[in-house]
């Protein structure tokens, strides 16, 4: 891009080009940031309107200054500097990434000169990564014990029995949670160079909620007591009871934590609707409520500071008395589907 400006023709191809992007966002973003760029927007009003950063923004800069060619310029992420990789090419490093626990794009570099004898830039293949749809973020634990086969059967006869649930009944996923007083470290965006900082509380007290949530409404039943265990988790049930008084079956998964298989809580089961279903052991994956804790976090705890543990309290609490705010939300962050573990062979 000329200092002065685009001119009328570069103005038009770029409008044709743009066009002819259809699904393709980085490249219609790319020529819309030029766009952009001619008509005076500033670079970092350009990184909020596209939602990329402003780093982006220059390299995409200086590239359509530098260009030989708009085809070059608009493949020039893709591509090593001896060329393209193939289609075949690029589908066995997909599959190299997908079934490795790559730390540095060093790695991946390295695997494409040795495989295919093509060099390509660290930025080259962060954005060879980026096409592929790889996104580097943390990894998440598992537990080693859990079995896949056993998952998987869970979530094909979950499924099934969905699929013929009468209006009589409704499902639940149960589960106990324990919320400290305290603020969590989070990834946030920052300037390059600085930090952001957030107070954290040096108390260990915690609430202890039993709850269970339907995510079919979206809908939650929550217990708070100085302790989870059979007695207070007999008055979560009698909570639930409460709720669908309706229905003539309440299935309500729940994970092998011992005041579920308590004799008191078999006893006030006998002739109860609530059937508890039990997960397979080791599987939090397939607790759908485990996703409404990290929502109810998301929300109230990881990023906001409460001075008083009586605050911290009732901002928790705040977000199930006041669920009802948080429901499309709910549906999109923790969803109805099962999410089975691929573990990797390491």
């Amino acid at each position: 891009m000329k200092d002065h400006g685009l001119t009328e023709a570069e103005r038009a191809e770029l409008y044709r080009l743009h066009r002819q992007q259809g699904y393709d966002s980085k490249a219609a973003d790319k020529i819309k940031a030029i766009l952009m760029l001619d008509k005076g927007y500033s670079q970092q009003e350009i990184s909020e309107v596209l939602l990329r950063d402003e780093d982006t923004i220059t390299r995409w800069k200086k590239t359509y200054r530098d260009r030989k060619s708009l085809i070059a310029w608009l493949d020039d992420e893709y591509t090593g500097y001896s060329g393209k990789l193939t289609p075949e090419q690029l589908s066995q490093v997909n599959t190299f990434v997908e079934a490795n626990l790559i730390q540095s794009a060093e790695t991946v570099q390295r695997y494409i000169l040795e495989q295919f004898q093509v060099p390509y830039t660290i930025s080259g293949i962060q954005a060879l990564l980026h096409r592929l749809e790889f996104v580097y973020k943390q990894t998440t634990q598992y537990p080693s014990k859990m079995n896949p086969e056993n998952q998987a059967w869970f979530k094909k006869m979950y499924e099934l029995a969905e699929q013929n649930l009468d209006k009589g009944s409704v499902t639940l996923f149960l589960d106990a949670v324990h919320p400290r007083h305290n603020t969590h470290s989070t990834r946030v965006w920052v300037k390059k160079g600085q930090n952001k900082f957030i107070p954290a509380n040096t108390g260990r007290k915690h609430l202890n909620i039993n709850g269970a949530y339907n995510p079919y409404e979206p809908e939650v039943v929550i217990h708070e007591d100085e302790t989870v265990n059979a007695e207070t988790t007999l008055k979560l049930f009698q909570k639930i009871l409460a709720r669908y008084p309706d229905k003539e079956t309440i299935y309500a998964i729940r994970d092998n934590a011992p005041y579920y298989r308590s004799k008191l809580v078999r006893e006030f089961l006998r002739d109860s609707p609530i059937k508890l279903i039990p997960l397979p052991t080791y599987s939090p994956n397939l607790n759908l409520i485990e996703r409404l804790w990290k929502l109810m976090r998301k929300k109230v705890i990881n990023l906001c500071f409460y001075p008083t543990f009586a605050e911290f309290k009732e901002a928790v609490l705040g977000f199930f008395e006041n669920f009802d705010d948080h429901k499309q939300e709910a549906m999109q962050f923790v969803g109805t589907n099962l999410r089975l573990i691929q573990p990797l062979a390491v």
